[in-house]
């Protein structure tokens, strides 16, 4: 070895030993204070009769929450509706949360199905020790559903899922942005009792390597390239080997900020390596959330 070189290695070990051999002063990150404001997820289905609306408080990064034994803030809580029609009508919590459910919040629900395509309603909602909240939304109109041609298609011996086209064809309205979402189920019998099931749509016809994180879920969509025109778009349903014989579709139009947070959940909820950080977009006035109406839905029974 050089003279030189071992210089050099004996100066890079006495850099390295004089470096450890110094105290590191312990960092502390201080984070600016957390003021709680009110979330709330009002997204309204006509027709739906099992809608849930969540009021809830958003929390800090070093906030502990028990959502089920948050007792004192649904105490003191309120939800009124302004309708054009019926005045305002006082919301109330059909169902109280429950620590063994996905959702572990208390869920809310108004006595008025009947909302008017065209109209602006408003919402308002308050809790003791909170800024209240508001927001209001316009009911879209009901879509123009032309037809709906289902194919049915069977699974592979290996794999219990099978994706069934549909053929969905709608008439849109000219010079307006349109935005729609999609649902489909089948009544199933198993064993004597009857229930339904829905169908999950994605842009492909099959998944052979049984990735959905890879694919494109296809619920909702926009009108932006057959805007003013009658138009075909293809959907591809997924179910499991069930026995049915009918299949209800129902298209809803929605807002433009309810298209965007579904798109916004779609994202959040893909489980994949790849994902981007997903931002939800707010149209609620000093909180958080997304207050949405659909039209009423256009409904195709189809039968087999």
């Amino acid at each position: 070895m050089k003279i030189k070189d071992f210089n050099t290695i004996v100066a890079l070990f006495t850099l390295v030993g004089f470096m450890c051999s110094c105290e590191i002063e312990d960092r502390v990150i201080e984070l600016p204070p957390h003021e709680s404001k009110l979330v709330l997820n009002s997204q309204i289905f006509q027709g739906d009769t099992t809608t849930g609306i969540l009021l809830t408080e958003s929390i800090g990064i070093t906030d502990t929450f028990f959502r089920n034994e948050n007792e004192a803030f649904r105490n003191s809580s309120t939800l009124t509706l302004y309708t054009p029609d019926k005045g305002a009508i006082e919301g109330y919590i059909y169902k109280e949360p429950n620590e063994f459910e996905n959702v572990q919040l208390p869920l809310w629900k108004f006595d008025y199905n009947d909302y008017i395509e065209g109209e602006t309603y408003s919402i308002e909602a308050e809790v003791d020790g909170y800024d209240m909240i508001t927001s209001e939304t316009i009911v879209p109109k009901q879509p123009d559903l032309v037809d709906v041609k289902v194919y049915l298609k069977e699974a592979p011996p290996n794999r219990f899922f099978s994706r069934d086209k549909f053929e969905i064809t709608i008439n849109d309205p000219a010079d307006e942005e349109n935005y729609y979402l999609i649902r489909a189920n089948f009544l199933i019998n198993d064993n004597g009792f009857e229930y339904l099931r829905k169908y999950r749509f994605f842009d492909a016809p099959e998944n052979p390597i049984d990735e959905s994180f890879l694919e494109n879920r296809m619920t909702i969509l926009n009108d932006k390239s057959f805007n003013g025109r009658e138009h075909t778009f293809v959907a591809y349903g997924e179910r499991g080997k069930y026995d049915f014989s009918e299949i209800t579709f129902s298209i809803y139009q929605i807002s433009k900020k309810s298209y965007d947070y579904q798109l916004a959940f779609e994202n959040y909820n893909i489980d994949s390596p790849f994902a981007e950080p997903v931002t939800f977009p707010n149209n609620i006035d000093d909180g958080y959330g997304i207050f949405s109406i659909t039209s009423k839905p256009t409904i195709k029974l189809i039968k087999f």
